[in-house]
């Protein structure tokens, strides 16, 4: 059985892998010229490593994807805050396993981004551009009461934590006028749609590759009389 788990879990890699490095092609935040231009198509793939893999397992490959960055020197504005804690959603969602660590990410950090947001003395203005930061408390509501636990909720639900937290960011490093902010409502819209559809996709290829193994038989070796 853990020769066949192992096998799972390479193959689960090995998918993950190859969807990491297509993703490196896909462009889309530049497509719909969203705030969040720092966000490509492997903020799509990366949070998945919280569903698929153990915390270790998890810690481990992006530590080594953080390292890999910095020798490329391909650090991105924000650091990968938003991707890593919307990596760690996915494992806050998928596994359930910290019921006050998943409050405090899904709860408390969009409403204290949203705070934030409405405390700064240009964005106020643009306040409606917050508005979807509620998504994240509403998902996790909805969880707890036995709701919105698919993997498209999940995708969603980790895809504005990430939003919330870069956007946030991004309001103090990149001067934007209030009007800036609200014409980039619909386009964020389309945006995160489309980022949950990719990663919520993403997650069940790489899990029909893993299924692929799934009746694997580890073959007994032959004894002698």
């Amino acid at each position: 059985m853990n020769k066949i788990k192992a096998v799972r879990t390479s193959v689960a890699i090995v998918a993950w892998l190859t969807l990491l490095l297509l993703s490196k092609y896909v462009k889309l935040s530049s497509l719909l010229g969203s705030s969040t231009m720092f966000i490509g198509g492997v903020a799509t793939i990366t949070p998945l490593l919280g569903g698929l893999f153990s915390a270790s397992s998890t810690g481990m490959l992006l530590t080594g994807l953080v390292g890999i960055a910095a020798l490329l020197h391909q650090i991105p504005i924000t650091a990968g805050v938003p991707t890593m804690l919307a990596t760690l959603s996915w494992a806050t969602s998928r596994y359930n396993n910290n019921h006050i660590l998943s409050i405090a990410l899904h709860v408390i950090l969009p409403l204290t981004c949203m705070v934030i947001f409405a405390l700064h003395p240009v964005a106020h203005y643009a306040f409606a551009y917050t508005l979807y930061w509620l998504i994240p408390p509403c998902v996790w509501l909805a969880r707890h009461y036995g709701y919105g636990t698919g993997i498209f909720m999940t995708a969603l639900q980790a895809s504005f934590v990430a939003h919330a937290i870069g956007g946030t960011i991004w309001l103090f490093i990149v001067p934007m006028t209030a009007n800036q902010w609200l014409s980039l409502i619909p386009l964020v819209a389309v945006e995160r749609l489309t980022f949950a559809g990719i990663s919520a996709l993403s997650f069940y290829l790489i899990q029909y590759s893993v299924d692929a193994v799934k009746n694997l038989r580890v073959k007994k070796p032959l004894t002698t009389p």
